[in-house]
């Protein structure tokens, strides 16, 4: 049986105990022969369902809804198993025609708002959310605080901030010890860079519950937000508690990456693309940490499979277009370095970065009208005006050029570090939202 994230985690405890307080499907007198074999399996999900045995109880409630498909109960129990075991879609469907059959169904109603919410169809979570909390007030009871927390992701997703953290605070009220409810206010503070409060809310966590990667991994991020130590410490320990976590070792590898620590992101990083080899970010921030430790050629094809997924990143043309220049392909690297600067004319890198793979292919003219391009977008950069110089000179232009001397590779005039100043990376509020789901 999967063990689900808090974010999918269902209400097995109230399904189950709908379902033992039920006396089965039949109703009537004297029913069919074919609704007491429905009621005898609808019996035995439950039990199954007791012993918390999620793949006997799924067998028995299909066996339900085949010999009872008018039958509402089956629907629902059906649709909560699915949703538990993951396949919330299907679940989804067997949830909403339990509905269809019983519009009263309060445990499909809250099955369903939930698995709305981990489906990602926030809109069609909220009137659902709103019917229940409804309910809950007339009947003067509060709503549980995994639902508070399910309904907080829900209003979050649908730009409704202030709700959610509404939201979310009653649910840490009601749970106040609960770790990952901290962990997910502080996130949902992080989403819209209140980091003070966010910073509070992910060390309460970790007051409560040292071990929780994911809290580690939310402060070390907030703390790199704010720019104050520890940053690495927090990355670090996220990464030693659930070194199997793409994500922890994408940020760790890459807040290495940020402070200067190539050698060492290139590990993280590599094994980060390994846990998650379809990754296109993980691929990037390899590829910008192979081409600062000068391996063009084993930076190339991450690269490239970054610009791929994204190819309208200019940032990222333009790093890949820095590694073929670095790698001697001058005239792969012209038409991608076109359209870096085509997509971000104001990219002084990418003017750069296009004029030395102009100079490798000896089209000089061409450079010059880049380097001049740069220039007037930063006219007081040295390196623009030494580069510039190189170029007029290599035209033979000698009534504008100053005699200079060439003492590095051409291609290093396209800022040879020019990955650690154009990054792909997502805002922190944004980054820690998205871990957080």
């Amino acid at each position: 049986m999967p063990v689900l994230p808090l974010k999918a985690r269902l209400i097995a405890a109230l399904l189950l105990a709908e379902l033992l307080g039920a006396s089965g499907l039949c109703d009537a007198q004297e029913p069919s022969p074919g609704l007491k074999e429905a009621d005898a399996e609808y019996r035995a999900g439950v039990a199954a369902l007791s012993r918390d045995d999620l793949n006997s109880a799924l067998a028995d409630f299909e066996k339900v809804v085949r010999l009872a498909p008018t039958a509402e109960q089956g629907h629902s129990a059906l649709g909560a198993v699915l949703v538990r075991l993951g396949r919330t879609r299907e679940g989804i469907r067997e949830l909403e025609k339990a509905l269809a059959m019983k519009p009263s169904d309060s445990s499909a109603q809250l099955n369903l708002a939930l698995a709305y919410e981990q489906d990602g169809q926030p809109a069609k979570a909220l009137p659902w959310f709103a019917k229940l909390e409804a309910s809950a007030k007339a009947d003067k009871r509060p709503l549980q605080p995994y639902v508070l927390a399910s309904y907080a992701r829900a209003l979050a997703a649908s730009q409704q901030y202030s709700a959610a953290l509404a939201r979310m605070k009653e649910a840490v009220a009601a749970d106040p010890r609960n770790a990952n409810l901290l962990d997910e206010l502080g996130s949902l503070y992080a989403q819209h860079q209140d980091w003070a409060h966010a910073k509070e809310a992910f060390t309460a966590a970790l007051q409560i519950k040292p071990d929780l990667a994911s809290a580690h991994l939310h402060l070390g991020m907030t703390l790199q937000a704010q720019q104050q130590s520890g940053t690495l410490d927090e990355l670090a320990k996220a990464y030693q508690l659930d070194p199997q976590n793409p994500a922890i070792a994408l940020e760790l590898g890459t807040a290495l990456a940020s402070m200067g620590q190539d050698d060492q992101a290139i590990s993280v990083l590599k094994h980060a693309l390994e846990l998650d080899p379809k990754s296109a970010e993980a691929a990037y921030e390899l590829g910008l940490a192979l081409q600062r430790a000068n391996a063009p050629q084993k930076a190339l094809p991450l690269l490239q499979k970054a610009a791929a997924a994204d190819p309208k990143n200019a940032e990222v043309l333009t790093n890949l277009g820095l590694a073929l220049c670095q790698a001697q392909q001058a005239k792969d690297a012209v038409p991608i370095l076109q359209r870096a600067v085509t997509l971000a004319p104001d990219n002084v890198t990418a003017h750069q970065n296009l004029a030395a793979a102009y100079v490798q292919l000896s089209q000089f003219d061409d450079a010059v009208e880049q380097l001049r391009a740069a220039l007037r977008l930063s006219p007081d950069a040295a390196r623009l005006h030494y580069n510039l110089g190189l170029a007029l000179k290599m035209k033979d232009d000698s009534r504008e050029a100053r005699p200079v001397r060439v003492r590095t590779p051409l291609c290093s005039w396209g800022a040879l570090y020019a990955g650690r100043a154009l990054r792909r990376r997502s805002p922190r509020a944004e980054s820690i939202a998205q871990s957080a789901s």
